[in-house]
């Protein structure tokens, strides 16, 4: 068990009978708890500094916004303090997609990969306030690549050794000359969704959801079928996706993206 940092008095009185685990998969910012009790359903706690570079009120904007419409964790409590921020969240019961429980079921996996991933863009779009659309989020790559917030050390291994401006030169050159706008999840990889009994139970990490291209969610999920399951479950991927071929060339251009990020 960890020891929880310092918390502020609203997210204490709702965790004071918890005890706590931190969860270690993850490259953000945030540490993420698992909290548990006797008798009560476990809780997520997630801390990151009060200006991180992916700040925590994001993703609490978006549960707030998609309840009701996915199933994804409840938000039961989000405060800032001078230095941190603190998000209190349900947790989904089930396990990650990559489990090593789920060694030997890959095929069912990835078709509940690709049932999820048609339910997350059936998320009717009106209303939404999360304009991810490819201009919107290269002009966000650009910012970060000015402030210094772009890891190149960081860069999969078909970009590594390049430059974040070169790759931003790239990004814009090969912008889709058309979008087919859809709620995306915009981080739909393998420990972001959850299964429990051989069906979906719902989604995490939601910060970056929002109206983007159905592709920018088709590409990473390819990257973490080949990096978790193996690249052979990339065509019964887009199969079961309903993709009677692949544009290749939106899926690069999606995949380029998420290095800004």
């Amino acid at each position: 068990m960890s020891t929880l940092p310092s918390l502020p008095d609203a997210i204490c009185e709702l965790v004071e009978d918890h005890a706590a685990a931190l969860v270690s998969i993850g490259c953000s910012e945030a540490r993420v708890f698992r909290l548990t009790a006797n008798g009560s359903p476990d809780l997520f706690l997630k801390t990151s500094p009060r200006h991180s570079v992916n700040p925590l009120e994001h993703e609490a904007a978006r549960l707030r916004w998609l309840k009701g419409r996915l199933s994804v964790p409840r938000l039961i409590h989000y405060v800032e303090d001078d230095d941190c921020c603190y998000l209190l969240m349900s947790a989904i019961s089930g396990v990650m997609a990559c489990d090593p429980a789920r060694a030997g079921h890959e095929m069912e996996t990835v078709k509940l990969l690709a049932e999820g991933l048609r339910h997350i863009h059936a998320v009717p779009t009106s209303g939404c306030p999360f304009d991810h659309s490819a201009g919107v989020m290269i002009a966000q790559a650009e910012a970060r690549v000015a402030a210094g917030h772009v890891d190149e050390s960081n860069f999969q291994p078909e970009w590594r050794g390049c430059s974040a401006i070169s790759l931003l030169r790239e990004l814009a050159a090969t912008k889709p000359a058309t979008e087919d706008l859809a709620f995306t999840h915009g981080d739909y990889c393998l420990p972001n969704v959850l299964i429990h009994e051989h069906n979906i139970s719902g989604f995490i990490d939601m910060s970056r959801s929002g109206v983007s291209d159905p592709y920018r969610d088709i590409a990473l999920a390819l990257r973490s079928i080949t990096y978790n399951i193996g690249p052979q479950w990339r065509e019964p991927f887009v199969t079961a996706y309903g993709l009677s071929s692949l544009d290749d060339a939106r899926v690069r251009f999606y995949t380029l993206l998420d290095e800004f990020f």
